[in-house]
């Protein structure tokens, strides 16, 4: 579930054409500006979640943010080189971004009895996925190709766009509470 810690893990090797050793200084400052881009897009994507939740409902956020991510992970497969490869990486943290603090939340709304166990389960699987997700990346790397590994990741981020309606609704709060001032329910959009 937790796709953001492959790029942390995989940006290093992940350069479309390493290679010689001249060349390693240069693809170490490639893979920082990767991961740095990811980071980045990343953090103006989780700034800009609540506005972007209140204009489109969480369900769609979700929806745009998964597809978007799939797409990125198949650009960094795909990438004909280091700049098109950045990119990539960029358009994957801003895709993610949302994905991880959304789950929360609809955790917290499905828990009418708001005991924190359902928050608690999307905890767990967050650290299951940083776990397990760069391993199963080197898994597949270490059989095919790198490029392969992260294509591996766009079926797990179409798994997310499937998974988006269980982000839907939230119990009505209280009227005048400011919890009811930002009811995200209101606005979702859930075609």
């Amino acid at each position: 579930m937790h796709s953001a810690s492959n790029p942390l893990n995989w940006t290093v090797p992940a350069s479309p054409h390493p290679s010689g050793a001249a060349l390693l200084a240069l693809a170490g400052v490639i893979y920082a500006l990767a991961y740095a881009g990811y980071a980045l897009a990343l953090l103006i994507g989780r700034s800009l979640a609540d506005r972007t939740v209140l204009a489109t409902g969480p369900v769609r956020l979700v929806r745009i943010g998964g597809a978007v991510a799939a797409l990125a992970v198949v650009g960094v497969a795909l990438a004909p080189g280091e700049v098109a490869g950045l990119a990539a990486f960029a358009v994957l943290g801003l895709g993610i971004a949302a994905v991880i603090p959304l789950a929360f939340t609809a955790a917290a709304t499905h828990d009418p009895g708001h005991t924190g166990v359902a928050v608690a389960r999307v905890n767990v699987f967050n650290y299951v996925g940083f776990v397990l997700g760069a391993p199963l990346v080197g898994l597949v790397a270490d059989a095919a190709s790198l490029r392969w590994g992260f294509a591996a990741l766009a079926p797990v981020a179409l798994g997310v766009v499937a998974l988006a309606p269980a982000f839907a609704g939230s119990p009505r709060p209280p009227a005048g509470t400011a919890a009811a001032s930002l009811r995200l329910s209101d606005r979702e959009d859930l075609s």
